[in-house]
This record gives structure tokens, C-alpha cells and sequence, in this order.
């Protein structure tokens, strides 16, 4: 067993539902980032305790490789969350705030797909690429340059319109 006690399995548990709770329906891998970050757990205690809050229901599958917390989860919080202590959860939402306050990585390259020349626009940290044909190499240009160095925002508010349109469960 991965544990040296079920205490710490309760508490390595618990801080998961924080995790999950502080960066809503996080992806996979930035999960994964904040829980095996100042070695809050090893890769098996996370696979182990996500695995079973999924089991029991206090966790699901919210989309690709992204979970959400259900109405048990959340309960769980409230009910048990003097498991995690104060210290513990406070250094986790200092790393919550720094996962969320990372500037994404733009860039932009020239490709040729299918015989046609295109732009690759491509935003790394949501490990997106978006393919625009261009016959006009000037506009492409101009777009390559203001993708990697202007409008931030409104590129930023793109992506995440389109990430959330692929990853957003379907609606009941």
C-alpha cells in the first residue's frame, strides 16, 4: 500500500477534493501537476486516491481527461474538510493561484498540409493548434504576428471559447 495509515490516505483524499474544487473541472495533467507539486503525494498515492474518489461517487468524469466534483464531493468538504490542515490547504491554493496566473506559450509557424500552405496558430499550454488555410501570405503574416505578440486577450478569450465548446459535458 502506498499509505503509511488510513488517516493519510483520508487526508491525501481530501486534499484531491480541494484540488479539484480550487481549479474547477480541472484537466488531467494540471491535477496531477498540483498534487505532485512540494510532494503533497507520489504519482500512485494520486492515481489511488483519484481512482477511488471516482469509485465512490465523489468525483467524475467532466469531458476528456477532466473532472468535476459531484454533490457528494462537495459535501465532503464541508463535512470533513478539518482533515486538511490549514497550512496544507493554503500553500495548495497559493500553487492554485500560480497554476492560473501562468502566461500561456503562443506560437505560430508556416506548414503545408494536404498540398495547401497554412498557418499553424498554436497555444501550448492547452496543447491546441489551429490550422487556418491562407492563400494570402501577408494576412498570414499579420495574423502569425499579432497571435504571438498582440491581442493576447481576445486571441486567450478564442481558445478558451473553443477548449470549453470540446470539453464542456453535455448539457441535460
Amino acid at each position: 500500500m502506498f499509505f503509511d495509515d488510513s488517516k493519510q490516505q483520508i487526508e491525501k483524499k481530501m486534499l484531491l477534493l480541494e484540488g479539484i474544487a480550487l481549479l474547477k473541472d480541472p484537466a488531467h495533467d494540471i491535477l496531477m501537476d498540483l498534487m505532485l507539486r512540494d510532494g503533497r503525494m507520489n504519482y500512485f498515492e494520486f492515481t489511488h486516491c483519484l481512482g477511488e474518489l471516482k469509485d465512490s461517487g465523489l468525483v467524475r468524469d467532466a469531458g476528456t481527461n477532466r473532472y468535476r466534483l459531484t454533490e457528494r464531493g462537495e459535501n465532503a468538504i464541508l463535512y470533513f474538510s478539518d482533515r486538511v490542515e490549514e497550512e496544507t490547504l493554503n500553500a495548495l491554493k497559493t500553487t492554485v493561484e500560480t497554476l492560473n496566473t501562468h502566461t500561456p506559450t503562443y506560437t505560430s509557424e508556416w506548414a503545408v498540409y494536404e498540398g495547401a500552405q497554412v498557418l499553424k496558430l498554436m497555444h501550448t499550454d492547452r496543447g491546441l493548434c489551429l490550422m487556418l488555410s491562407m492563400e494570402d501570405r501577408k494576412l498570414g503574416e499579420a495574423m502569425a504576428k499579432a497571435w504571438t505578440q498582440q491581442n493576447r486577450q481576445a486571441l486567450t478569450a478564442l481558445m478558451n471559447l473553443l477548449t470549453d465548446a470540446l470539453f464542456a459535458p453535455p448539457r441535460d
